[in-house]
């Protein structure tokens, strides 16, 4: 475990419990950590917390606001935002819905948390 796990995660997912448990591996791992339940949640806690937030865990399937949508504004709020898309989904089929807004990783359903843990800190 590298000790620079101190930045703040934002986790979007509109399953209560995946959020609760990314918050719980993620606060373990060093992380100060926001959850939100939708795009539109997301975008406003982004806009309040941006300049702590070092990165935005955003499912890319939510009711609402879609994830390409809400990347769409995050990336308004600051163009250097880095946002780790997660999906049930292949990477390829979301790539395809993104027309080409960047995003720093993408990381498959269901994740270990180990798994996250080391893309946010390739991030870093």
């Amino acid at each position: 475990m590298g000790m620079n796990n101190t930045g703040t995660v934002l986790i979007v997912d509109d399953v209560v419990a995946a959020r609760e448990i990314a918050r719980l591996y993620l606060e373990e791992a060093g992380y100060s950590v926001l959850l939100a339940a939708d795009g539109s949640e997301c975008v406003e806690l982004f806009r309040e917390h941006a300049e702590k937030i070092n990165a935005v865990v955003l499912d890319y399937a939510m009711p609402g606001m879609t994830g390409d949508e809400t990347l769409r504004e995050l990336l308004k709020i600051r163009s250097d935002v880095s946002v780790v898309l997660s999906s049930g989904y292949g990477e390829e089929d979301v790539q395809e819905h993104l027309a080409t807004q960047p995003y720093a990783g993408f990381i498959q359903k269901p994740y270990r948390f180990a798994t996250l843990i080391s893309k946010l800190e390739e991030l870093s």
